[in-house]
């Protein structure tokens, strides 16, 4: 009869920690680990783990065209952007050089704002351009952060 208890008391602080499997809870962004998924052939890339391969290239792993695909539940790669936070916001980053033509506006360097805005100059898209505009790429991002003044 103890046990019964105890099984039932500890079944129930379980299902009190675990959240429900239909939650709307979103799984982290995580970053590429560039310098392993570069040395990967271009079908390799697809098949990578997200802590590898990083978020974005492992839910567009599930659009794969060549059939690869990463292991997971996701039916298409909308679908794992959908059940992820969004990629987190950039500061600009003198470290990575400056933010101007000749750095192709890197993200890292120009910072996410700077970066999104570049989308709408036809003539000079940053690297990599992975948007049509700058509202895409701005809906991609998780909010700026509160300016303090």
């Amino acid at each position: 009869m103890k046990f019964a208890i105890t099984a039932v008391l500890c079944s129930a602080a379980s299902a009190a920690i675990l959240p429900a499997p239909n939650s709307n809870l979103l799984l982290p962004w995580k970053e590429a680990d560039i310098y392993t998924v570069m040395q990967k052939n271009p079908l390799e890339m697809y098949t990578l783990p997200e802590a590898i391969s990083g978020t974005w290239l492992y839910c567009q792993g599930f659009n794969n065209p060549s059939g690869s695909r990463p292991d997971g539940p996701y039916k298409d790669a909308q679908d794992c952007l959908d059940k992820h936070e969004k990629k987190p916001w950039l500061q600009p980053d003198p470290a990575f050089g400056p933010c101007d033509k000749r750095s192709h506006y890197i993200e890292e360097a120009c910072g996410t704002d700077v970066y999104c805005k570049q989308h709408d100059v036809q003539d000079d898209l940053p690297v990599p351009a992975l948007f049509d505009n700058s509202a895409e790429c701005f809906n991609f991002y998780s909010q700026p952060p509160v300016s303090k003044a």
